[in-house]
């Protein structure tokens, strides 16, 4: 039977519309009475989107929900890919719905990443290379640059140019374009020194009072490498390390203020040290850390978890049961320490690299609470890391030493993955310093450029070094030298040794002075050099004593000066005038005064005092010396004499005359010959001349003729 049936056909609130119904056997027959038009509601979304080369439409909701409609996006209905700004409007197309929205789609401009591998570490006199990054927009690089161009220049194509030692980093960037923004990365490039040439085998150089370094030109251009000189002819001293630099307590507290390199504008933290004493080889050093990392990885800076996945091999877990510093586990991490030397010529200020070295520090994890359930002072626990230098380097007086360590986003190479690291500090100084004063501190900045500060920041360090006999001056006195290069340097050491023979400078003595009369005191000779003032020693018959006594000393004189060798022989002569004879033959005699005179013969010999003085008899012996006088010999006549070799103020002469009536015709005699026999005394020459006979001449004389 059929049924008749009025259905009313609800829907949301605000609907207007209505259906009447009819089924009749089963047929329904619809009729649709149209009322007022309800309008839906049109919500825009997703108006912000980021580039990424594919359209970008925005989201489009309606109320009720399915609502068909169409969007134009300034004017198109083609949705924008570009990066801007486009007016869009979304309009409903239903035959009872109507709502329409409006708004802004605006396509923001996409990061762009750069991707520049790691630079290995290269030494200044390598070949230039080339370097190519590659963006993941597909834009070219556009800009290449080097921090430091001192250190390496580059060119528009990536073609990098060592210029000299140091640390520079290498810079890629683009400016980006209409859809992407300008993206840099940068990669550390550290370039050692190159070893510096020594001249081949031992060089000989006279001492001439000045310095005998290597001349620079036997050195690469541009290098700052250490050359030592060490004297072999010194015995090295015993290498027992002194503490030359401390600005820390010698027994750690639980903690200090610490600075973390957290900002990416510097990669380490400095102390300017006035080293005391004269150590100077760098022997080991000290540095003071402070870890706030904790092993329950609650610490807010680092997810833990991820670092320990990635790093498994570096993590130390605790020991089960113990939660006390040193025992609480921990991880490794590189840190590293570098010494620096401040130059200054007037125009340009430089920090130049002695040395660095990089250790993978232990660094323990710091539990929750003290012990006792307390807070740490300053929140980390402090921990030191050593640092050895078993080839040291020779220190300058004043040094720079530096402390830096990598995260995942600065240092000299940062590490690329997030980990407790970060939450490592750099303990500072305070307080009184061993060997030096309050000195500045420094930040070393990205750029590799000094940023000085005055105060106590500067890291905690306790520097050790060695007494050596190696010096960075050039040598000046004589001796044998070996000549050591060192190439210090990020990665990279190196060294070459010669040697270096500065000779003694010739030296000219001149003896003086080797005939003297005495008095009784001493008689020391008188020694000259040239050049003048350089000190000698002088034996006298190979006593340092300079005798007093009538006699022959051998002399001689030699140089002491370590840098000059010269000597001089003679002969020292001490002897008589006639006074001092006479004040030793006649002192104490008790003779009155006209018996010592030079004429008087006070033992009535028939010799005056001075023919006794003139062959060195004795004037109160009463006896006439022998042999002396004439005797025939052939056709010659041969005359003895003796001759006083003590007698300082004397002349000997024969003479001879046929006139013996006239004074003036005296005139000295060539002999013939001479024969001469030193008596046993040492003090007496008996002399035997051969005159020849005169022929012609009736009378002949001949005397022997005795001066002052």
């Amino acid at each position: 039977m059929p049924t008749n049936s009025l259905d009313l056909i609800g829907g949301p609130a605000g609907y207007r519309n209505f259906r009447f119904c009819t089924r009749l056997l089963g047929i329904s027959l619809v009729t649709v009475f149209a009322g007022a038009a309800m309008a839906a509601q049109v919500t825009l979304s997703n108006l912000v989107p980021t580039y990424n080369g594919t359209p970008k439409s925005a989201t489009v909701t309606t109320v009720p929900a399915g609502l068909t409609y169409t969007v134009i996006y300034a004017g198109s209905p083609t949705p924008p890919t570009n990066v801007g700004s486009y007016a869009v409007v979304a309009t409903v197309v239903d035959a009872v719905e109507t709502g329409s929205a409006s708004g802004t789609l605006v396509i923001k401009k996409a990061d762009q990443a750069i991707t520049l591998g790691t630079l290995s570490a290269k030494t200044f006199g390598d070949e230039p290379f080339t370097v190519s990054a590659t963006a993941n927009s597909g834009l070219p690089i556009t800009k290449w640059e080097s921090t430091d161009p001192g250190v390496a220049t580059i060119s528009p194509s990536g073609l990098v140019t060592l210029v000299g030692a140091g640390q520079t980093s290498i810079i890629a960037s683009n400016t980006g374009d209409t859809n992407y923004n300008a993206a840099w990365i940068a990669r550390p490039l550290n370039v050692a020194r190159s070893l510096a040439p020594l001249p081949s085998g031992a060089q000989s150089v006279p001492y001439n009072g000045s310095a005998q370094g290597l001349d620079a030109n036997t050195l690469p251009s541009g290098q700052a490498s250490e050359i030592t000189y060490r004297n072999t002819n010194v015995a090295e001293v015993v290498p027992t390390p002194q503490v030359v630099f401390q600005n820390g307590p010698d027994t750690l507290d639980l903690s200090y203020l610490s600075t973390g390199l957290q900002a990416v504008s510097y990669w380490g933290l400095a102390k300017y040290a006035n080293l005391g004493g004269t150590a100077r080889k760098l022997d080991s050093c000290d540095v003071t850390l402070v870890s706030w990392a904790r092993y329950d990885h609650s610490h807010p800076t680092y997810d833990y978890v991820s670092w320990a996945d990635a790093h498994p091999n570096l993590v130390v877990p605790p020991t089960p049961g113990i939660s006390v510093p040193g025992n609480s586990g921990g991880f490794y991490h590189p840190v590293t320490l570098a010494f620096y030397t401040y130059e200054n010529d007037g125009v340009i200020e430089n920090y130049r690299l002695i040395t660095a070295q990089t250790v993978q520090a232990f660094i323990p994890w710091r539990p929750a609470k003290l012990a006792n359930g307390t807070a740490y002072p300053h929140d980390g626990y402090a921990f030191r890391v050593p640092f050895a230098f078993p080839d040291g380097v020779i220190l300058p007086q004043q040094v720079w030493v530096a402390v830096s360590f990598n995260t995942n986003t600065h240092g000299t190479a940062p590490v690329g993955v997030p980990g407790p690291y970060d939450a490592l500090n750099i303990a500072r100084a305070s307080g009184q310093q061993t060997g030096s004063t309050l000195l500045p501190s420094v930040l070393l900045y990205k750029d590799w450029r000094w940023q000085s500060s005055t105060g106590s920041s500067g890291p905690m360090l306790r520097l050790r070094a060695v007494p050596t006999n190696s010096t960075i001056a050039a040598p000046v006195n004589a001796g044998n030298y070996e000549i050591k290069t060192k190439a210090a340097g990020f990665g990279t050491d190196g060294s070459s040794t010669s040697t270096l023979m500065i000779t003694k400078a010739p030296l000219q003595v001149t003896l003086s002075n080797l005939s003297q009369v005495r008095d009784g005191a001493p008689k020391p000779i008188t020694v000259s050099t040239t050049p003048v003032g350089i000190s000698t020693s002088v034996s006298y018959a190979g006593s340092s004593v300079a005798p007093s006594a009538v006699g022959y000393y051998p002399v001689n004189a030699t140089s002491t000066n370590p840098n000059y060798e010269g000597q001089a022989a003679g002969t020292l002569q001490i002897g008589d005038n006639f006074g001092s004879w006479q004040t030793a033959s006649f002192t104490g005699t008790g003779l009155p005064a006209d018996q010592t005179t030079d004429t008087a013969d006070p033992d009535s010999d028939g010799l005056s005092n001075f023919l006794e003085y003139a062959f060195n008899s004795n004037p109160l012996s009463g006896d006439q010396p022998s042999p002396t006088g004439f005797e025939p010999n052939g056709g010659a006549l041969d005359f003895t004499y003796r001759r006083n070799l003590n007698a300082l103020d004397l002349e000997y002469s024969l003479q001879e005359t046929t006139n013996l009536a006239d004074p003036a015709s005296w005139a000295s005699v060539t002999p013939l010959s001479e024969t001469t026999t030193l008596s046993d005394d040492g003090s007496t020459l008996v002399i035997r001349a051969s005159v020849a006979k005169p022929t012609g001449s009736p009378s002949y004389f001949l005397r022997l003729k005795a001066q002052r």
